[in-house]
């Protein structure tokens, strides 16, 4: 039959690790309402629950959802390896309120910080006077310190914007890439893709399965190592 459409949106977001958490076991975490029906992995990985996702309203017409690391008071359950901040930060004026404006002063001079801008068009004030930037949906924008410090100031100039924040801590270590993989040398990228191709991270699987014959799938070829 014809394809169904959607309205959902997927924001694949990759983490870089530190390497001595590389190898370490997988983890899953899930976030917002819901429950887990089955975990056909649970003797390996343990239990995974929902996580709820803090809100925070600093001003009229702003809410921030904390989705990693912390902001006003407010701390995200989600486990990282390094010292992240991910934001869901959503702008909405109305005819009382023109002027909607989301301050941000509490990165660390040491993070590096950008946003993402994912529906609407927002202006990035400047703190020396200059006019301040626009930034349009779908444009990153990458920040820069001013005198060794952030302050951070976002003002909405579509009635309804919303943006993803980001700041982390660098790892300063040496990358090395190859498709999927993020390793520190190109040695462990070999031997990265070498335990993929023996199965190690379990079976690749047909999209057409059902759910019972993927969850027998998984059951039968399960990842190495962990038995």
């Amino acid at each position: 039959g014809p394809l169904q459409t959607s309205q959902q949106e997927l924001f694949q977001i990759w983490l870089n690790l530190p390497s001595r958490e590389k190898m370490t076991r997988p983890r899953v975490q899930l976030l917002g309402p819901g429950k887990v029906e089955e975990n056909v992995y649970s003797d390996l990985f343990g239990d995974v629950s929902s996580l709820e996702i803090p809100t925070v309203n600093p001003t009229p017409g702003v809410t921030v959802k904390v989705i990693g690391g912390g902001y006003s008071g407010a701390t995200s359950k989600v486990k990282t390896a390094t010292d992240v901040t991910l934001l869901h930060v959503f702008l909405n004026k109305e005819a009382s309120r023109p002027h909607v404006r989301w301050e941000m002063d509490e990165v660390p001079a040491t993070h590096n910080a950008f946003f993402y801008v994912r529906e609407g068009r927002v202006r990035v004030n400047c703190e020396d006077g200059e006019e301040g930037k626009e930034i349009n949906a779908h444009e990153l924008c990458l920040l820069e310190r001013n005198n060794g410090r952030y302050h951070i100031e976002i003002e909405a100039v579509s009635d309804k914007a919303d943006l993803l924040f980001f700041a982390g801590e660098p790892i300063m270590e040496p990358i090395a890439t190859y498709g999927s993989m993020v390793m520190n040398t190109e040695r462990e990228i070999i031997k990265a893709y070498n335990d993929y191709e023996k199965g190690d991270f379990g079976r690749a699987w047909e999209q057409s399965l059902d759910d019972s014959s993927w969850k027998d799938h998984v059951r039968k070829h399960r990842p190495r190592g962990y038995d």
